[in-house]
């Protein structure tokens, strides 16, 4: 797979779907591969963590993909369920892409910082053994495998393409012609010393759009 996908079986698969399709709407059909667990892994009742060879094989298939998309709808859901838990734990914190479908940003610091791997739901008790077996190997306790993730949320920004699709609505039609600025950032003195622009104005004068 290019991607592996992360969600709650509290959610809804039609917001899965949604959030996926507002995603990958500029790429092309055959470059995308998710992996889904629905269609991937018996569901049944503590057949899943065997069958992905007590995590090896989520693992691999982690490491194999471009990023993990991990879908959050509105109650955040995944940051409350142990296997969501696990999988963000599984992936390297620069391929972690929280998919947050316009959330406010308060709502998503809040939601980060309760992350508790030990009171986070898990539907079958044994995969919850296995997997609060797994995290205490790997990190020595659930309490620092939560601080570790809480950190790794909070400390890098959240999924931004809301805010990209805004910022192209405001500027479309607009052009901008940044010849004088390269002129001045090469100098024409012969000195050959490197300069510095910043671009500088009050909230809402368009900064981040240029």
């Amino acid at each position: 797979p290019t991607h592996f996908v992360s969600h709650a079986w509290g959610g809804t698969f039609a917001s899965v779907v949604h959030a996926l399709e507002r995603y990958f709407r500029a790429a092309a059909a055959d470059s995308v591969y998710v992996w889904l667990d629905v269609f991937a892994i018996d569901q049944r009742p503590g057949k899943a963590y065997p069958e992905l060879d007590e995590g090896r094989m989520l693992a691999k298939v982690i490491s194999r993909s471009e990023a993990t998309l991990v879908v959050a709808e509105k109650d955040l859901l995944p940051l409350r369920r142990l296997w969501c838990l696990y999988e963000l734990g599984s992936t390297p914190a620069d391929k972690v892409q929280l998919l947050t479908l316009g959330l406010k940003d308060e709502d998503i610091v809040r939601a980060t910082a309760g992350i508790d791997a030990e009171q986070a739901l898990c539907f079958s008790p044994k995969d919850e053994r296995l997997i609060h077996g797994h995290i205490r190997e790997r990190h020595g306790s659930l309490q620092a495998f939560s601080e570790t993730l809480r950190l790794r949320l909070l400390l890098r920004p959240t999924e931004y393409r809301a805010d990209m699709d805004a910022l192209r609505r405001r500027s479309a039609g607009q052009r901008f012609d940044f010849d004088d600025l390269r002129r001045f950032l090469r100098g024409n003195d012969g000195s050959g010393a490197a300069r510095v622009a910043v671009v500088a104005g009050g909230a809402g004068t368009g900064k981040s759009t240029i």
